[in-house]
């Protein structure tokens, strides 16, 4: 499993921010906090359940979505490796989730860190509560995501913002200078995330992979030429 022979202290300062925690606080919290592996489908939480924990993401992606009266979900947003789920609801004291989190990549790895630790020991050290507080913020912007992958027009524009925006998040460039995004995604779950028919989303990676585009993978996929990928997100 990923860094399972690394410290669980080391792979939580791994985590986007939480790099400034005090090695004495990254272990206090290492040491409360335990490791999940899920498969697609799978929930971190539900809603409504109580907050007692946050999760840092090392592998995978979690959408967000709540539940509405007429049985479907608002999508709200997407978190992936190095991510905080959950966190603003872990620091109110009392509180639970308000949306699910459900693993939309084929398999996920999260460390869930406990509220209670987490906010006793974010007003004892200010390097902690600096690196919440940087937290929280990415997490409010990850929620903004839903509306600007929406409002990139046709189905083919929404898909390729969506992969540029996954790449540019989550993206590792590589030395022939394609850029490669370690989560694999089903073609259902990106059909999901577009609001689009997966037999839509299918036409569109086949005609791009064979453009030398786009190539997925069960690892993950590669973009191989962003600048025409951004055209089409563009509406060219």
């Amino acid at each position: 499993m990923p860094g399972s022979e690394t410290p669980l202290s080391t792979r939580l300062r791994r985590g986007r921010h939480l790099a400034r925690l005090s090695e004495a606080s990254s272990d206090r919290l290492a040491r409360a906090a335990r490791v999940v592996h899920l498969d697609e489908g799978e929930y971190l939480f539900r809603a409504g359940e109580p907050a007692e924990f946050f999760a840092v993401m090392e592998t995978g992606l979690v959408l967000i979505s709540v539940p509405k009266r007429d049985g479907e979900s608002a999508i709200l947003g997407l978190f992936g490796p190095r991510e905080c789920v959950g966190l603003s609801a872990a620091l109110d004291a009392g509180s639970t989730f308000p949306g699910n989190a459900m693993i939309l990549s084929s398999k996920a790895t999260a460390i869930l860190v406990p509220a209670a630790d987490t906010r006793q020991i974010g007003a004892e050290d200010t390097t902690c509560a600096s690196a919440l507080r940087e937290a929280l913020l990415d997490h409010t912007r990850a929620l903004r995501v839903k509306i600007e992958i929406l409002s990139a027009g046709r189905v083919r524009s929404r898909l390729a913002s969506l992969l540029l925006h996954l790449a540019e998040r989550f993206g590792d460039e590589l030395e022939d200078g394609d850029t490669f995004v370690p989560i694999a995604l089903s073609r259902s779950a990106l059909a999901q995330l577009i609001s689009a028919r997966s037999e839509t989303v299918i036409r569109a990676l086949t005609k791009w992979r064979h453009e030398g585009l786009v190539i997925a993978s069960d690892e993950g996929f590669r973009i191989k030429d962003p600048e025409t990928l951004r055209s089409i997100a563009e509406g060219s």
